[in-house]
């Protein structure tokens, strides 16, 4: 097997992976954030390992994608599925979330929004559902829109705001 077969090989073993969509945010970004939330549209299985402070929780059990959203929301979706969170998000105009770097027409459409955008720290590390904690792969962006929200992001002291 030469250089390039293995490297195919690798690149195919990689990518046939599971997906694992179980990210959920730090406890030091809500820290930061300072801000209750109305409702939570992507939330852990009985939110368990949620510290997202919300009024109102949507899991599984509730499909977030499928059910109205209201007021001042936060979205940490599955990653995996992150356009049709994305545009409902851009949509609805009032929150805060964390989004995965994308190729795709949403994050054109956020970039050229008025949304405030914060690269999250190469560090930052995701719980798990078995309590531990891991860097994910790739890079991703804390979002606000809406004018309460971008001032929470500016106020975090997380990171530069775009």
């Amino acid at each position: 097997m030469d250089y390039l077969d293995r490297n195919l090989k690798m690149r195919n073993q990689y990518h046939d992976m599971p997906q694992r969509n179980d990210h959920y945010t730090p406890k030091w970004i809500f820290d930061a954030l300072g801000v209750t939330f109305d409702l939570d549209v992507a939330a852990p299985v009985d939110n368990i390992g949620n510290h997202c402070p919300a009024k109102f929780y949507y899991t599984e059990a509730i499909n977030g994608l499928e059910t109205e959203w209201y007021g001042r929301l936060w979205c940490n979706p599955p990653f995996s599925k992150a356009t049709l969170w994305a545009n409902k998000f851009l949509d609805h105009n009032n929150g805060i979330g964390i989004f995965p770097n994308s190729n795709a027409y949403w994050v054109d459409r956020l970039w050229n929004s008025d949304a405030g955008i914060i690269k999250l720290p190469y560090r930052t590390f995701y719980e798990r559902p078995d309590g531990t904690s891991k860097r994910i792969m790739y890079t991703t962006y804390l979002v606000a829109v809406g004018a309460d929200n971008l001032a929470a992001l500016h106020e975090s002291g997380i990171g530069k705001v775009r």
